[in-house]
C-alpha cells in the first residue's frame, strides 16, 4: 500500500507522461492503481487515503438507539 506522498507522486507522474504502464512500473503498482488514483484526483482533488470510509457501518441509526432506550 502506498503512503500519501507516494500516491501524490504517482498521480503527478501519470499526469505529466500520460503513460500508465511506465508510472506503474516505476512505483511497482498495477496500471489499474494508476488509473484509480488519477480518477480520485480528478473527482476529489486529492489522492490521500480515505480512512474515514473504512470499517463496518453501524446497523442501527441514532434514532433506532433512541427508540430502544425509550422502550
Amino acid at each position: 500500500m502506498l503512503h500519501n506522498e507516494a500516491r501524490k507522486l504517482l498521480a503527478e507522474a501519470y499526469e505529466q507522461t500520460r503513460d500508465a504502464q511506465t508510472a506503474a512500473k516505476c512505483f511497482r503498482v498495477s496500471t489499474s492503481t494508476v488509473y484509480r488514483l488519477s480518477m480520485q484526483m480528478k473527482k476529489t482533488g486529492s489522492v490521500e487515503l480515505r480512512t474515514i470510509q473504512r470499517g463496518r457501518k453501524p446497523a442501527l441509526t441514532k434514532e433506532d438507539l433512541q427508540d430502544i432506550d425509550h422502550l
